[in-house]
């Protein structure tokens, strides 16, 4: 039988790189185990591209999406074979790798609705050796969803109870929540921005990636009015199911919102 050995890479919405982790699956206890992660930062001409790519979907020719394609498998096979080096293990001991690609575009409410990732999993298989699963978003589409957040199935399958309703929030480039209720059906959805324009306020402010532990954000002093206007855009008075990204959260976005509250800010 199989071992329960699962490679599993991230490169989220604040494309600050990649994440990679194995873990052990204990699927008759409903446990997962930790052996190993590693964190690798994008190149940074290629990072230069993906958000090209973000800014302007319509720039994503076929070319250009076989070329990403390419360059993003390349590194996140790098990511897989130096985390199996250091964890001490070979492509043999691991099961499959899942790779859900780098969303460029996602457009859950478009008609027809569609989300668009980048990464050749063919070559990802082919340059580890290792059985590799992708394209999540899509088949959660073509299901009904909203392709977006993939977490709550496995929120529910690690963490529900069957004495208490328990909830997860996920803070990456987008927030999410899942609440797990015995006696309801599972929920999941966008919140909205999380660090995504945390980041691009302190990328052009104080020309650093981010605000390391928040430390220059807890300095200053909340403007309550404009956190008031922020909170009243409509995305977050529609009802779940819902999911977002940088195609509604980024800097026009937020221009908006700086010129609607017309009052000066430190």
């Amino acid at each position: 039988m199989p071992n329960n050995l699962f490679v599993g890479l991230m490169s989220g919405t604040s494309l600050d790189g990649i994440d990679a982790v194995v873990v052990d699956f204990d699927e008759a206890n409903r446990k997962a185990r930790q052996i190993a992660c590693c964190h690798d930062e994008f190149p940074a001409e290629l990072k230069q591209k993906l958000f090209a790519v973000i800014q302007d979907p319509d720039s994503l020719d076929p070319g250009l999406k076989q070329k990403l394609d390419a360059e993003l498998a390349s590194v996140y096979s790098d990511a897989t074979l130096q985390l199996l080096d250091t964890a001490g293990l070979s492509a043999d001991d691991i099961r499959a790798i899942g790779c859900h690609g780098q969303t460029v575009n996602h457009q859950p409410d478009a008609d027809p609705p569609f989300s668009i990732q980048l990464c050749d999993g063919q070559a990802l298989a082919d340059q580890t050796g290792i059985v590799t699963v992708c394209d999540f978003r899509r088949a959660d589409i073509e299901a009904g969803g909203q392709g977006a957040p993939l977490a709550p199935g496995f929120h529910e399958w690690a963490f529900a109870q069957s004495d208490g309703v328990a909830g997860v929030v996920n803070l990456g480039g987008i927030a999410n929540i899942t609440v797990l209720n015995p006696d309801a059906d599972l929920i999941g959805y966008d919140t909205g921005p999380a660090n995504t324009l945390l980041d691009l306020w302190c990328q052009e402010h104080r020309d650093l990636p981010y605000d390391r532990h928040g430390a220059w954000a807890a300095s200053g002093i909340v403007d309550e009015q404009l956190l008031a206007r922020m909170l009243d855009d409509e995305y977050f008075h529609r009802a779940f199911p819902k999911s977002t990204g940088r195609e509604y959260f980024n800097r026009a976005w937020l221009d908006q919102q700086l010129q609607a509250h017309n009052t000066k800010l430190s």
